[in-house]
């Protein structure tokens, strides 16, 4: 979301923004900042969030509140949609659990290293997707 000036601005002790001038910040760098969330901010690491669904709520509401996760911004400017987007990746993952048939392919040498792990060191496991509803 960019912004125009409307005359010209000085932020901090040195940088001009003329009149005229489009500014605006970059989402994608904001939510994976080495100080924020750590060296390793760039890794899909869910557990970073927490273990239970307390953890990861009280750690969601305090990452919005300090602008560090701004996916759906915080405070008066959050997103209207936040509760329908997170409902509807709830609906998502949960039909994706109980009708998809999930399979490791059979090829693959290492079954039982965890997906946590494979995605923390960037491992590649092939899934085997099978449409079919369970139970058929």
């Amino acid at each position: 979301m960019n912004r125009r000036t409307e005359e010209d601005v000085v932020l901090g002790d040195n940088i001009v923004l003329k009149k005229g001038t489009y500014c605006g910040y970059n989402g994608y760098t904001t939510n994976r900042d080495t100080e924020a969330w750590g060296p390793d901010s760039h890794e899909f690491r869910p557990s970073r969030w927490g273990n239970n669904a307390e953890e990861i709520q009280m750690l969601f509401r305090k990452s919005s509140s300090k602008s560090t996760f701004i996916s759906f911004h915080g405070g008066r400017r959050t997103c209207l949609g936040i509760k329908f987007a997170m409902m509807g990746a709830r609906v998502s993952i949960s039909k994706l659990l109980t009708t998809v048939r999930w399979e490791l392919d059979p090829t693959w040498p290492r079954r039982m290293t965890p997906v946590s792990l494979m995605m923390a060191t960037g491992s590649v496991m092939k899934y085997a997707l099978t449409l079919s509803r369970l139970g058929r």
